[in-house]
């Protein structure tokens, strides 16, 4: 019978899974992971809890898989309410999921369930209010792995059943501006940590 080493969460070679654990130990030690070779990751999405047993039982089926990173949202709408209380109950929840072996990888803004106003000039003040509490919080968690600063600019039904051609460009546009700033805002916050957009398309 061939040997069959797929299940490996570095995806193959023995020596290959062995070289991603030593260099994740050694950025843990480092104080986060700093890397060009994210060929190790193995992830999925997944809703913040702070219940920390549901977190244990789910994550625990991913790791028979080999998943070691989870992607999840974070909420405007939720922070509004108490932007102290939600900074801390996320922070909560990605210290939860490190200490179940697990990297992070939240998303700050989502584009398709975004409202047109968010693009406004009026709204910035607000927006960026929100993505500095929560990069601030977590900035310096080990388990930190990189910010998605927004999810799916673009997949947008103010943009898509815009029938107009140059209308519809022109949403785009405004939507990849407020894109760009906020690019810039997390990266004047967190120089280290790398960034990423959950592209449509990608």
């Amino acid at each position: 019978m061939q040997k069959n080493d797929s299940y490996l969460p570095c995806g193959g070679k023995m020596k290959q899974w062995i070289a991603c654990c030593v260099a994740a130990v050694a950025a843990v030690a480092s104080g986060g992971l700093r890397t060009n070779d994210y060929s190790w990751v193995r992830g999925t999405h997944y809703y913040p809890t702070n219940d920390a047993a549901v977190i244990a039982r789910e994550l625990g089926y991913g790791k028979r898989v080999g998943l070691n990173t989870i992607r999840f949202r974070m909420q405007m709408e939720d922070w509004r309410k108490d932007p102290n209380g939600y900074t801390e109950k996320i922070r909560t929840f990605v210290r939860c999921v490190w200490a179940n072996g697990y990297w992070s990888m939240p998303f700050i803004f989502n584009g398709n369930h975004s409202k047109p106003e968010m693009f406004e000039e009026a709204a910035w003040t607000e927006c960026a209010a929100y993505a500095t509490d929560l990069v601030t919080a977590l900035k310096d968690e080990p388990g930190l792995l990189m910010w998605d600063v927004m999810n799916e600019p673009v997949q947008n039904p103010w943009i898509y059943r815009e029938k107009d051609k140059k209308e519809r460009q022109r949403r785009r546009e405004r939507v990849w501006a407020f894109t760009r700033r906020a690019c810039a805002l997390v990266r004047r916050l967190d120089p280290g940590t790398p960034l990423t957009l959950g592209h449509t398309l990608a």
